[in-house]
């Protein structure tokens, strides 16, 4: 393993995102010098936000799918590129299917192939667990490939090229299969951790959470700084060419959740073709990477609604917008009969 104090050069993809932006907020934190490339739609300003060394961060406005805009100078010398700029959102795929190809397969081969040829000493891919669909739990990283969205194949494609450019380019690469992240600045109506925020949204516009059935539909809810350590886990190994499921370790019904976010519970008609279980084997992850997680489900949704003002500020949670996304939702499920993973 890397020594821990060992100062490197890294760069983000997705900086402006959920689970970017506190990653790059780590990799600030350890004392690397840090280059965040992403949309940054508000401006970069509350990304800098607390960091005073301005000479290790910069923040780069690109978009992936422009290869022209990923310029090489942004790669050279760059020991760790971590990959998580995509579109998500199974739902929402089902709606934009090319948009999601452009940007979650195009896209990394855009990235791939610029952290090639500047030489980049490694790259991190952040997977999903949608890739497995449908699947047996607790599922290991040998189980079958299934997306039942063309989100959860658009990444599971991406993470294909990546395992394709370490074979063939010897492009050092690791690929972590996140499942259900959630945690402070997680946006309600966002695609990140889809449960959490979908039951956000209702507690801001209609003051109760719905559950499909009776909730004892079971997840693995995986707290973002738990994800980030992951990732810069994985960078810091000399473990390379290898794909890790990454999650808490822990199983939760649906009904747990709802209760832990408060307010009122109301029951719906179970969804036809609902994934009831989806949860990770972690031995593969904990066995060569050394690597566990720290934070259960009670203490991070605590954190989560410590952090209210945060994400009640942000215009995602608009309440037409927020209803607008439900009914899509429950419309793509009726039309598509696809088991959508939410």
């Amino acid at each position: 393993m890397a020594k821990i104090n060992m100062k490197r050069t890294v760069l983000v993809t997705g900086a402006g995102g959920f689970i970017g932006s506190h990653l790059v907020d780590r990799l600030y934190a350890d004392g690397h010098d840090v280059t965040g490339i992403g949309n940054f739609a508000g401006g970069s300003d509350e990304h800098l936000a607390g960091k005073t060394d301005r000479s290790r961060i910069r923040f780069i406005e690109a978009d992936i799918t422009d290869s022209r805009q990923l310029k090489a100078e942004y790669f050279h010398g760059t020991d760790w590129v971590f990959h998580l700029a995509a579109r998500s959102g199974n739902a929402k795929s089902l709606a934009e299917p090319f948009a999601f190809h452009e940007t979650n397969v195009s896209g990394t081969v855009n990235v791939l192939e610029a952290a090639r040829k500047a030489n980049v000493k490694k790259l991190i891919y952040a997977a999903s667990s949608t890739c497995y669909g449908n699947a047996r739990c607790p599922t290991p990283e040998t189980a079958p490939v299934a997306p039942v969205s063309p989100y959860g194949l658009t990444k599971f494609l991406g993470e294909e090229y990546v395992m394709h450019w370490g074979q063939v380019f010897r492009l050092p690469v690791v690929s972590l299969r996140l499942y259900y992240v959630y945690g402070p600045k997680i946006r309600p109506g966002g695609s990140y951790g889809a449960l959490v925020t979908m039951f956000l949204n209702q507690l801001l516009t209609e003051g109760h959470v719905t559950l499909s059935g009776d909730g004892s539909q079971k997840r693995d809810f995986t707290y973002v700084a738990d994800a980030v350590d992951a990732l810069v886990t994985a960078a810091r190994s000399s473990i390379f060419g290898e794909i890790f499921n990454a999650g808490s370790g822990q199983v939760s019904d649906l009904k747990k959740l709802a209760g832990l976010l408060g307010g009122r519970i109301v029951h719906a008609k179970p969804l036809s073709g609902e994934i009831m279980s989806a949860y990770p084997d972690l031995h593969k992850i904990r066995r060569i990477l050394k690597w566990k997680p720290k934070t259960d489900i009670i203490t991070g949704i605590a954190m989560v609604l410590a952090s209210r003002d945060m994400w009640e500020k942000n215009p995602g949670n608009a309440p037409d917008r927020m209803r607008d996304n439900l009914k899509n939702r429950q419309r793509n499920s009726r039309i598509r009969r696809l088991k959508i993973n939410v």
